[in-house]
Parts: structure tokens; C-alpha cells; sequence
């Protein structure tokens, strides 16, 4: 069932194979370095849905998409930056070596990022089921 619609350009697209492609390769280190077989299991079912996102990922083209809410889930932690001080310590070098086009990429990525993510968000955002009601008895 669809939980929430939403319009994904090439480059949002782009960006999600870019960062699965992380995800992808710290879950192999770390399941490299498991050390107990419940450790391994956890990096073996998260490796899988990966490589499940991938597939997805492969197949999608620009335009609306639909998802349901666990998808939705899985798409914000792919697009939210796992070390949020990364791109101001990339933006900081890049201008000490007055890189401007460094700069300016850090920043269209940083931006770029920000832009998925409220879209990501906005089904959540417009999900009331799980408000809280007006207790009818107070107002009696």
C-alpha cells in the first residue's frame, strides 16, 4: 500500500545509488569485522536489504514514485549524511585551497541533499493517523 508520492529527478535518483553504494561497502567492512554470530547475522539481513535497494534503485527513472512507508524509511536513512560535519569539513578545505569548484560541488551536493530529504520527509509530515485527539471529556 502507497503510503506517500513523490517526485524524484535524475540526480535525486543518482544521489540514493551513491549513497547505498556507501552503505553498502561500511556493511561489508563491518561484517568483515563481526565478531559473534549475531553481529554477522545483523550485517548479513542489513547487506541484503541493500543490495534489494539497489535492484529497486536501478529501475527507477525520473518522475513520481510511489512507496510504502517502510521504503520511505529505508530512502530518508540512505539520504540523511551519515557524518553531517563531513560536507563543512570537504567545504572548509576546498576553501583554503580556494578550490571554487570543489566548493561549488560540496555545496550543489549539500543542497541536493537537503532538497531529498524534506521531500523524503513530507509523507511523514502529512500523516495526521497518528495524532493525538482532543480528549471529548475535557470539554464537558
Amino acid at each position: 500500500m502507497a503510503y506517500g508520492s513523490i517526485e524524484l529527478t535524475s540526480a535525486d535518483i543518482e544521489f540514493l545509488k551513491t549513497q547505498n553504494d556507501a552503505a553498502k561497502s561500511k556493511i561489508s567492512a563491518n561484517l568483515a569485522a563481526s565478531s559473534s554470530d549475531e553481529e554477522r547475522a545483523f550485517y548479513e539481513k542489513a547487506s541484503q536489504s541493500v543490495a534489494n535497494m539497489a535492484i529497486q534503485l536501478g529501475d527507477w527513472k525520473p518522475g513520481n514514485h510511489s512507496f510504502d512507508e517502510e521504503t520511505l524509511l529505508l530512502l530518508r536513512g540512505l539520504a540523511a549524511p551519515a557524518n553531517p560535519t563531513e560536507y563543512a569539513t570537504r567545504l572548509q578545505v576546498a576553501r583554503r585551497a580556494q578550490d571554487t569548484s570543489e566548493e561549488a560541488r560540496v555545496e550543489a551536493e549539500w543542497n541536493l541533499s537537503n532538497t531529498l530529504r524534506a521531500k523524503l520527509e513530507k509523507p511523514f509530515l502529512d500523516d495526521h493517523t497518528q495524532d493525538a485527539e482532543e480528549d471529548e471529556e475535557s470539554d464537558q
